[in-house]
């Protein structure tokens, strides 16, 4: 009968002073007729193959368990930012016939050690996701190949870890994670969280307050519970998923964690489960989210908290009267990535930063669960809620990933890398301060180069470009560098920007070399507001020529004709040399209206979008209530003021408001500023948006903006997107696909716009008004110059994007192929934008990123610069 391998466990430990290895392998064995066992560990042959040390025992027939234990010299430690791996092989010689396996493996030590999660004895932070198998054509049977391809975009966007949501995964995987470094957490196939429907027949009394889902969570968990979890006619069935666990996965390094399962509440057999893995591998520390003091965790886990409760929970979840607390604090999942999201990314990263007992956690979740289908009219899209007719179903909430259904980066993704950058840069004087935030190497891996551009007021312009001496700083630490003193020495009445980029300097085995890892920009001067220059400007061209006998209002000045409504107030059209620059269509009050509303994303339907709607947030009019006429004698120019009554027509709440038009005497130029009192009446506490819609041609497709892009942007989702000037060809290059159709496509702080049709021969601008440009124009006087827009420490900067879809469109549309172009562009100019959040499952927006109703101002410049030249 031949001899065999049955089963091995190898643990690459350290000692006490986490210098030297110990190589324990234990060996399950077949061998009736006796043999040899040998143990070797030597170099993978990438390294050289180098034996290091080995060791042979004798079998005897009646032998099935051989331990080896072998010391190893000061050995390259595995972590996930220095994956270093050896190989062991085994061999079990009898009769002449050997069976052998070869197995990578690693050193490191894994400990619940002074209160934190430490990996050979450092605190490490858990820059994460949670990773389900998903394929967009084969579903859950996933090639290793599409495995591989995740873990290096992983990688690439700086994260660290992954959780095995909410089953072990491929095999193969943990070979990827071993090889390029992620931190792991094994989890059993275990949830039951189905159980809490049954018993919350109160459940819908819940408001999605934390303090109120906390209180139904304890009211329905331990009843619950008693269906399985505590439940001991179960506790067989809980411990062998932990045990067949930890007896297929127990052999790989990049595994530190092993968790009972998720949402199954909590009893007696997860305490048998965690009994279990203390038994078969002492070595790794255990998760479970759902105990909720048993004692089956190493580590207190949460899902979804507030930035409030997650920091109040770090400083006083069961810590002792010096300050200390035996365990650690993590997110298994947070910061829920669906559709247009998430926001916040920020503020927990900032509290993981304050708060070092809470190390980090995994984001909900990787990619989207689309599945590839073909429709009616031939067009393939990933199908998802019910699209192959089934009824029961999860309806949109299995589209909640960083990724798309192919897997390819969203802009959740893109922000995620920003944030978990592991170097951060900040400027103190002309320095520039940089800390290295990982957790074991220093900074010898990369290189820095700095950029200097001009931003004017139609191009960037590269002033110098410069390569930095990197500093070996260690891991945690944090050191000066001087910069160029030329970076500071660039006259300019434009704004002067600095770029920071950090690349690697040398290949890894998930990059190239020269892949930027993060980058930092900074304001080194501001630009000179050009309206004072155009204030000395004495009047050029002829007076305007008003028109009040015709239906609409009519300013004629240069080549320009403006028409404005006198029932409304608005701004019906503007056309140039007889061609229509800005115009009205049957679906808007105006070609330009003031504007409240957005299409919702998946974090607003949940509660955001309700509220906006029971206060008619969606279908708001406008009202004249009386309308003065103005030229200015000292510079030709013609001022209109229209008193406003903006509100829904049905319901008892609206904004008495101003908006003055003053239009230049040449026909160039046209500003617009708002005055918003405070509402009268019930009104919201918070809006989508405060600015204006402007109705352009379907010619002008063409967009340029100085601001964050290349990609969109939102007050708490736009670290990932640079300041510069960015080019889009057409609209619909503005536009996120979202396999879900929502708001999306806005750009944050922009300095200005302009949008032309292919050849440039029209080309309409914008700019916002700074408080300076408004005095110097003299229409302080219209009303409180001390409102100040509410969303926004700059209010020269502001928000815009431009679509062919309009909101109604987007909130009805399933599909992307659902979506019809309309036959004009709808170019939204935002003073303030309310951010994204994570509501569809967690918390909103931050109150600095939410749009508030109360006293307002804001205006902005339309131009024609052909016109100026």
């Amino acid at each position: 009968m031949a001899c065999r391998v049955e089963d091995f466990f190898i643990r690459g430990d350290l000692d006490s002073a986490y210098q030297h290895g110990n190589l324990r392998v234990g060996v399950d064995v077949h061998c009736p007729a006796g043999g040899t066992l040998s143990v070797v560990l030597r170099e993978q042959h990438k390294n050289g193959g180098a034996v290091i040390c080995r060791s042979v025992q004798n079998v005897d027939p009646s032998g099935r368990h051989a331990e080896f234990s072998l010391h190893v010299e000061d050995p390259c430690k595995w972590t996930a930012e220095t994956p270093y791996l050896y190989d062991v092989d085994i061999a079990l010689a009898s009769d002449g016939v050997t069976a052998s396996v070869t197995h990578a493996t690693g050193f490191r030590k894994v400990e619940l050690k002074d209160g934190r999660i430490k990996v050979n004895g450092k605190a490490i932070r858990f820059r994460g996701v949670n990773r389900h198998d998903h394929h967009p054509r084969l579903g859950r049977a996933v090639p290793l190949e599409f495995i591989r391809q995740d873990l290096l975009l992983m990688k690439r966007n700086n994260i660290n870890a992954l959780r095995c949501a909410h089953y072990p995964s491929n095999p193969g995987l943990y070979d990827l994670a071993n090889e390029l470094g992620l931190w792991v957490m094994d989890e059993a196939d275990l949830e039951c969280h189905g159980f809490a429907e049954v018993v919350a027949t109160n459940a819908a009394e819940c408001d999605g307050t934390e303090e109120v889902y906390q209180r139904l969570f304890n009211e329905i968990a331990p009843v619950a519970s008693k269906y399985l979890s505590d439940n001991p006619t179960w506790k067989e069935a809980y411990v062998d998923r932990m045990v067949q666990l930890i007896s297929r996965d127990k052999n790989h390094p990049c595994i530190i964690i092993w968790s009972l399962g998720n949402e199954s509440f909590c009893g007696q057999n997860h305490v048998a489960m965690y009994q279990v893995c203390k038994s078969l591998d002492p070595g790794r520390l255990v998760h479970y989210e759902g105990d909720n003091g048993m004692g089956t965790t190493d580590m207190y886990s949460y899902m979804y908290p507030t930035i409030d409760a997650l920091v109040n929970r770090a400083l006083t979840k069961d810590v002792a009267p010096d300050g200390t607390a035996s365990k650690p604090l993590i997110l298994c999942e947070y910061a829920h990535a669906m559709g247009n999201g998430p926001g916040l990314l920020e503020d927990y990263e900032a509290v993981f930063s304050e708060h070092p007992r809470v190390q980090g956690g995994f984001i909900w979740e990787w990619a989207n669960h689309g599945l590839e289908k073909t429709d009616d009219s031939g067009i393939s899209f990933h199908a998802y809620g019910g699209d192959f007719g089934e009824l029961v179903h999860d309806g949109t909430f299995v589209m909640d990933g960083l990724c798309s259904s192919n897997h390819e980066p969203m802009p959740g993704l893109v922000e995620l890398k920003q944030v978990y950058s592991p170097v951060s840069f900040k400027m103190h004087d002309k320095s520039l301060v940089i800390t290295n935030c990982h957790d074991f190497i220093d900074l010898g891996l990369f290189e820095i180069t700095i950029q200097l551009e001009e931003l004017a007021l139609s191009s960037a312009k590269l002033l110098s470009t410069n390569s930095l001496v990197v500093p070996r700083i260690a891991a945690r630490s944090s050191a000066v560098v001087d910069l160029p003193h030329a970076v500071f020495k660039h006259p300019s009445k434009s704004e002067l920007l600095l770029t920071v980029s950090l690349k690697l300097s040398n290949s890894t085995p998930w990059s190239d070399a020269g892949h930027e890892i993060a980058f930092f920009q900074h304001q080194i001067s501001q630009s000179t507001p050009r309206i004072i220059a155009r204030e000395l400007q004495a009047p050029s061209a002829p007076t305007a020529t008003i028109d009040e006998n015709c239906p609409l209002l009519k300013v004629c000045a240069g080549k320009s004709t403006f028409e404005f409504s006198k029932v409304r107030g608005l701004l019906q059209g503007w056309s140039f040399n007889s061609k229509s620059i800005v115009q009205k269509v049957e679906s808007q009050q105006g070609a330009l209206v003031p504007a409240f509303w957005r299409a919702p994303t998946d974090n607003d339907n949940g509660k955001a979008v309700p509220y906006w709607k029971s206060y008619g947030l969606h279908r708001l009019s406008t009202q004249l209530r009386g309308m003065r006429v103005d030229q200015e004698t000292h510079s030709g120019a013609t001022v209109l003021t229209m008193r406003l009554h903006i509100g829904p027509v049905s319901l008892g709440w609206g904004w008495p408001a101003t908006t003055i038009y003053r239009i230049e005497q040449d026909g160039s130029s046209m500003t617009v500023m708002m005055y918003l009192d405070d509402p009268v009446g019930d009104a919201p506490d918070y809006l989508p948006r405060m600015g204006f819609d402007l109705v352009l041609p379907t010619s002008l497709n063409c967009v340029s903006w100085c601001g964050r892009g290349p990609g969109e942007s939102y007050p708490d989702k736009k670290l990932g997107q640079r300041v510069g000037v960015w080019n889009a060809d057409s609209i619909a290059e503005l536009q996120t696909a979202y396999e879900v159709p929502q708001e999306n496509g806005n750009r944050t702080d922009t300095r200005w716009v302009s949008i032309s049709n292919d050849s440039a021969s029209t080309v309409l601008r914008a700019t916002r008004m700074s408080p300076l440009e408004a005095e110097s124009y003299r229409l302080s006087e219209a009303s409180d110059t001390d409102a100040q827009c509410k969303s926004g420490s700059d209010d020269a900067l502001f928000n815009f994007t431009a679509t062919r879809h309009s909101a109604e469109m987007l909130e009805k549309a399933a599909h992307p192929q659902d979506l019809v172009e309309e036959d004009y562009v709808l170019l939204r100019l935002d003073a303030a934008v309310s951010g994204v959040g994570t509501a569809a499952c967690g918390p909103g927006p931050m109150e600095r990123h939410l749009v508030r109703p109360g006293k307002t101002w804001f205006g902005f410049t339309l131009e024609l610069p052909q016109t100026m030249e």
